[in-house]
């Protein structure tokens, strides 16, 4: 020790820390295994967010799509017990989004032969010609493995005769409804929302 107190260190000890030189920093491998980990996460980070993408993409087109079922039943019931076959064969060409208070923010309007391959994905539009309405996907991989770029759903009316149980001939009686279909084919999407 010295005087005064200047100096506290033991005189062993002192020499231990000043025989040994001390490393501050990484070490290049120490560098370059971090980065790989960190690199394996942002990874599985970015697909888990793609996952999570295309499936609220999904469940939003099955919401919107189940309201306007509910819509259109409650339009149904409304003229269904008049027996009134023009109302439900004018629902057939309405606009389905037109039945809901609120249209989905993603609603671009009303097209008559819409160039789809132009319109920005993520959107719903209406085909004025087809009377369909279109939700343009973002990612084709939220609904089919196929490569489809968009879902087509339309309003279809019905007809069916019936007969008294037991009856072979005689009156018929017929009932009518309209539903809300999903339409396949090549360019169509196949999963059904």
């Amino acid at each position: 020790m010295t005087r005064g107190g200047d100096n506290l260190c033991a005189a062993p000890a002192c020499g231990a820390l000043a025989g040994r030189e001390t490393q501050a920093g990484f070490t290049l491998f120490e560098f370059a295994v971090t980065a790989t980990v960190l690199a394996v996460l942002a990874g599985v980070l970015l697909m888990r967010i793609a996952f999570y993408q295309q499936e609220s993409e999904r469940v939003a087109v099955q919401q919107v799509v189940a309201t306007l079922r509910t819509a259109l039943a409650l339009r149904a019931a409304a003229v269904s017990p008049k027996g009134d076959r023009a109302a439900m064969v004018r629902l057939t060409e309405a606009n389905p989004l037109d039945w809901l208070e609120h249209k989905p923010a993603n609603y671009l309007g009303e097209y008559y032969s819409p160039e789809l391959k132009q319109m920005p994905h993520g959107n719903w539009v209406f085909d004025r010609r087809d009377k369909c309405l279109i939700y343009l996907l973002n990612s084709p991989k939220s609904f089919s493995s196929e490569a489809s770029k968009f879902l087509k759903f339309k309003v279809e009316y019905t007809e069916l005769g019936r007969r008294a149980a037991g009856e072979r001939f005689g009156p018929t009686e017929v009932s009518q409804g309209v539903a809300l279909i999903q339409l396949t084919g090549e360019s169509d999407a196949t999963a059904e929302p």
